[in-house]
């Protein structure tokens, strides 16, 4: 499940097809200028936990070491953020 937030943000990173047609193109955006977002009321705060440490660490497809940040709605995955710098 986690793979799911990793790559939701991976489509961001790289630029996707609009319903998989090529003459629809999604642009990509670098990683300095992307932040991603969260409803843990949709998940858990576990399942961010572990999909942001794989986003920042690069330990998922979408590993983007290079990202500014993270907006979510739980105080749980705060401090770990926080210990990335």
């Amino acid at each position: 499940m986690p793979y799911y937030h990793a790559d939701m943000t991976e489509l961001r990173l790289d630029g996707f097809n609009v319903g998989g047609d090529p003459r629809r193109f999604f642009p990509s955006m670098p990683a300095g200028k992307v932040a991603v977002g969260f409803l843990t009321g949709d998940t858990t705060p576990a399942i961010v936990s572990h999909a942001m440490h794989d986003i920042i660490t690069g330990n998922a497809p979408a590993g983007c070491p290079g990202m500014i940040g993270a907006m979510f709605w739980s105080n749980t995955v705060g401090p770990q953020l926080h210990s990335y710098r």
